[in-house]
């Protein structure tokens, strides 16, 4: 799985993501392509939890109003097993509509059945 170098550094920086040497970086492509068990963890919802909780605090800190996210968020299981990738992108799901992204329950089923990617990539990036 390939993210966008920008959002993989800028993850790097917040701590959600350790740049491990196995990630490929494309520079010139601008295209980051994920080791096995980071690759996973983006499946799974694990970072994209992260990135929504970093969200979060950026549009505290910009509103000074309060947003608040499930606390699941910060814990979701990270195993590869598709009852995990259930669980987590149960809450995910949720949560992602008070960004005003919707994901339809088709598209939650791709998700964790078939590990759609691109659908993964669209939310993130």
């Amino acid at each position: 799985m390939e993210l966008g170098i920008e959002l993989y550094f800028w993850m790097i920086d917040r701590g959600d993501v350790v740049d491990d040497q196995r990630n490929s970086v494309d520079p010139a492509a601008g295209r980051v392509r994920l080791f096995r068990e980071h690759s996973q963890r983006l499946l799974n919802g694990v970072y994209i939890g992260k990135v929504m909780q970093a969200i979060r605090k950026i549009i505290i800190k910009k509103s000074k109003r309060p947003f608040t996210l499930d606390p699941v968020l910060s814990s979701l299981k990270d195993q590869s097993v598709v009852a995990a990738r259930e669980y987590n992108w149960g809450y995910i799901v949720v949560e992602l509509k008070k960004f005003n992204i919707k994901i339809s329950k088709e598209q939650k089923n791709q998700i964790v059945y078939d590990s759609a990617h691109s659908i993964i990539l669209d939310v993130l990036e």
